[in-house]
């Protein structure tokens, strides 16, 4: 009987962590300027900045990372042609 409730238990927290989990990730606090937050879309992109260079980074978490192109196919630098916050 321990063992059953114990396994309840176990079922219960992971049940409770995953819910967690996803209303983290669907929340507004979770998106980043690479998302659309109008429409609720998420580019599954991260942005990563080196702070040295000021350079920005696309990545996934399946993939590496690409450099961020701007629309005259330049790389994007937060210190020489900073992107405005919307």
């Amino acid at each position: 009987m321990e063992k059953i409730i114990a396994g309840i238990l176990m079922v219960s927290v992971l049940v409770l962590v995953l819910i967690s989990i996803y209303g983290i990730n669907h929340s507004m606090i979770a998106y980043d300027n690479t998302d659309n937050r109008t429409e609720k879309k998420r580019s599954n992109l991260s942005l990563y900045t080196d702070y040295g260079t000021g350079n920005q980074y696309l990545g996934t978490w399946i993939s590496g990372i690409i450099p961020r192109i701007d629309a005259s196919g330049k790389q994007v630098n937060i210190y020489s042609n900073p992107i405005q916050e919307k």
